[in-house]
């Protein structure tokens, strides 16, 4: 910071540093990343990952991470790429689907975003609570069919959890589908 307070251009502290920190561990550019993400500089926190990722290119935790920094840095179509990318190697990468899910919602893509949450749910078939927040994120969406699909897929792996009925209640009310949205409102009373 003091680099930077002093007038140094940002390119220059970064490749400084970047210099300095090449012939360390991945553990300690790890460590040197997360500080620089935790202090809100997360330009440096990604350059670091990208070098990182040049010597480990098949990590696929780095691959997150770096996805994750571009993502807070503002660079959004890397951070896409790279987390998309992550994805398209584990399917069921739920920090790298969430992080993508929700900058693609803030970037006004709710489509793409449910899409992201309808995937990681099929492919992750998780604990009804867990299915319960992907529901409601898809609401947020305006994503009303994937989120009926998502609650027929938890309710088949969760029949009786009431969160889970009062989600789909809502989520057929909205679908215009009245007799549904009563029998699942019933079923969570």
């Amino acid at each position: 910071r003091s680099a930077l307070a002093s007038g140094v251009p940002p390119e220059a502290v970064s490749r400084d540093l970047l210099a300095l920190l090449r012939p360390h561990p991945l553990p300690q550019l790890l460590s040197a990343a997360q500080a620089f993400g935790a202090a809100q500089l997360h330009a440096f926190s990604a350059d670091i990952l990208d070098e990182a990722l040049k010597r480990w290119p098949d990590d696929l935790e780095l691959q997150y991470r770096l996805g994750n920094a571009l993502r807070m840095s503002g660079r959004i179509a890397a951070a896409e790429a790279m987390l998309r990318g992550v994805l398209k190697l584990r399917p069921g990468h739920t920090e790298a689907a969430l992080s993508l899910a929700y900058m693609l919602r803030d970037a006004g893509k709710p489509n793409a975003a449910g899409q992201v949450i309808a995937d990681l749910d099929a492919n992750v078939r998780p604990a009804a609570k867990v299915s319960a927040g992907y529901i409601e994120f898809l609401h947020q969406c305006h994503q009303y069919q994937r989120a009926g699909e998502v609650c027929q897929g938890a309710l088949a792996r969760a029949p009786q959890d009431p969160t889970l009925h009062l989600l789909a209640g809502r989520t057929a009310h909205v679908l215009g589908k009245f007799e549904v949205s009563r029998g699942h409102f019933l079923k969570a009373m």
